[in-house]
């Protein structure tokens, strides 16, 4: 991202503050998406999500705790003051690699559960 003197980027975003940033998991989703029978897919979700954001100066080396490319959704004040940020991603991992090798091979080629899983996180931070 390219920072202009007013904390936009070159597309209008305004960019955080710098500082650390705890993830407000009331506020926040860690989901996955696998297929089922190869045709369908199978959705659900993780619990006890949290993290630590941390925005440098310059953006392009901020860090997040269980890294990810993300996407910042923008910058606001709640209702009780606190400045927020938010920022979406996705990946995809292999399940075997932890773990999760259970499968059955169907009649018609494939099987029932999917190796690749997605994984999809929306987050919302409250600046300390």
């Amino acid at each position: 991202m390219k920072q202009t003197t007013n904390s936009t980027t070159t597309t209008g975003t305004h960019l955080p503050e710098p500082g650390s940033y705890e993830i407000d998991a009331s506020h926040s989703m860690a989901e996955f998406v696998a297929r089922h029978l190869m045709v369908t897919k199978v959705r659900g979700r993780f619990v006890g999500l949290s993290g630590r954001i941390t925005v440098a100066e310059p953006p392009e080396q901020s860090s997040v705790e269980v890294t990810l490319d993300a996407t910042f959704d923008g910058k606001f004040a709640d209702p009780w003051g606190n400045s927020r940020i938010g920022f979406s991603a996705t990946t995809e991992i292999d399940r075997e690699d932890w773990g999760l090798t259970w499968n059955v091979a169907l009649e018609s080629g494939g099987v029932l559960v999917s190796r690749k899983i997605r994984i999809d996180l929306t987050v919302s931070a409250v600046r300390q």
